[in-house]
């Protein structure tokens, strides 16, 4: 009883007019993750999680994190299709062209999708595909993330890396 903030201990809920309560916004921007993922569990209505972005926003080390948090496993769809093709996503662009990647990267995200739940980390131009973004649009049980940087930064993480194709 009594004011908790007068107690000593934090608020648990803030009183709303009209007498409703509601949960303060936390400080901490990932305390709504660590509180609702922070262990093995998932909700019945997910089966995977799909991170989206820039190349360079932190696909591949925020996707193996948050799988290992989840207890899910992790896979990067470049790195998925790389081991398909046997050659890396630069050595596919160059000798096969970007619709003959696209294509094997569609493909790849379908069969991936179909399977245990996972975290899944999109290569940096996977939405370009028009079979992609209908795939994943169907995709009801899934949730994707958009994630971002400012371009500085995705332009620092990619400067010198041979393999990523250039973000200007």
């Amino acid at each position: 009883a009594g004011d908790p903030a007068q107690s000593g201990r934090p608020a648990r809920f803030r009183p709303c007019p009209g007498g409703q309560k509601i949960k303060p916004c936390p400080a901490d921007p990932l305390h709504i993750i660590r509180e609702r993922m922070s262990g093995p569990r998932r909700s019945p209505s997910i089966s995977g999680i799909i991170l989206t972005g820039f190349m360079g926003a932190g696909k591949t080390t925020v996707g193996a994190l948050l799988a290992e948090r989840l207890g899910w496993r992790f896979l990067d769809s470049d790195r998925v299709v790389e081991d398909r093709a046997g050659m890396t996503v630069a050595e596919i662009f160059a000798g096969r062209g970007e619709a003959a990647f696209r294509a094997l990267e569609a493909e790849t995200i379908r069969e991936i999708v179909r399977g245990e739940p996972l975290v899944l980390a999109l290569g940096g131009g996977a939405l370009e595909s028009a079979a992609t973004r209908s795939l994943l649009a169907s995709l009801s049980s899934w949730r994707m993330v958009f994630l971002e940087a400012p371009f500085d930064i995705l332009v620092s993480r990619c400067a010198g890396q041979p393999d990523r194709k250039s973000v200007v």
